[in-house]
């Protein structure tokens, strides 16, 4: 919403059927004004005998759409090479591993890590010969289950819940290190690199951020906190404060008669 103000075409791009999720009906209820999916895909390449379409097509789907259109672009796509099962997606694999539940599906699955690297490594080099300045924002939403409760006990339960994160732009080079945060901090991170204006709710988010980096249900991060913490009232009064906030605007905007749309909390300010 915040980019189709600003008169950016917002396309939503999954490389797979559109019964998961409804995606069809939620990425419209979103506001995405497009949604290419497995059946409107140009690029449906596949790796081995791997039934997912892979990354590196998505990618150049993602550029083939870029180059399509003149204006600028907010592209959300949510890739499908690494989901499971991974048993029999490739006849061998380069990579040992000893110690998971399965160590064969294991090594696939490392191998579908090896085909994402080239695939984004490429990705990167493709972005950075773009004419338009041009923010990438890479993360993994889980890790898989291949690695069962041996591994799963010999960590940390955050550690269990950690992906990797990238921004990368294109224009700016400026080193930042993000430390462990959560997807809701995304937005106002990539406005930060695209050195752009923020909402009242972005704010918000910024605010929160600097109090608590990381947290879901019944796992809080706060920030210089030495361990997660598993209830709310364990954080500080002013960090309750501000996640009650954020609480109260996600009841108003979903459940809630809408209070914060008429402050313009959501508004771009121009």
């Amino acid at each position: 919403s915040y980019l189709n103000e600003q008169n950016y075409q917002t396309t939503a791009i999954h490389p797979y059927n559109t019964s998961m999720y409804k995606r069809q009906n939620v990425y419209q209820s979103l506001g995405f004004q497009n949604f290419i999916n497995e059946d409107t895909m140009k690029n449906t390449e596949k790796m081995e005998s791997n039934p997912y379409i892979s990354d590196k097509a998505a990618y150049q789907e993602v550029l083939d759409t870029l180059e399509a259109s003149k204006g600028s672009n907010f592209i959300h796509l949510v890739t499908m090479q690494n989901h499971m099962p991974y048993g029999s997606k490739y006849v061998s694999s380069e990579y040992e591993v000893s110690g998971t539940e399965n160590d064969q599906i294991t090594s696939n699955y490392l191998k579908d890590l090896s085909y994402s690297d080239q695939a984004l490594d490429n990705f990167i080099k493709q972005i950075d010969q773009l004419a338009e300045p041009t923010i990438v924002v890479f993360w993994g939403d889980h890790l898989p289950s291949v690695y069962g409760d041996v591994i799963f006990n010999q960590n940390s339960l955050d550690k269990m819940h950690e992906t990797p994160l990238l921004i990368y732009s294109n224009v700016n080079k400026k080193d930042k290190e993000l430390g462990m945060i959560s997807p809701i901090y995304f937005a106002p991170e990539l406005l930060e690199v695209a050195n752009a204006d923020i909402t009242g709710f972005y704010a918000l988010l910024n605010q929160l951020q600097s109090n608590l980096p990381a947290f879901e249900k019944e796992m809080y991060l706060e920030k210089n906190a030495e361990k997660m913490k598993k209830s709310v009232n364990e954080l500080s009064q002013e960090t309750q404060a501000l996640l009650a906030d954020y609480y109260m605007i996600q009841y108003d905007i979903t459940t809630g008669k809408k209070y914060s749309l008429q402050t313009n909390l959501f508004a771009h300010n121009k």
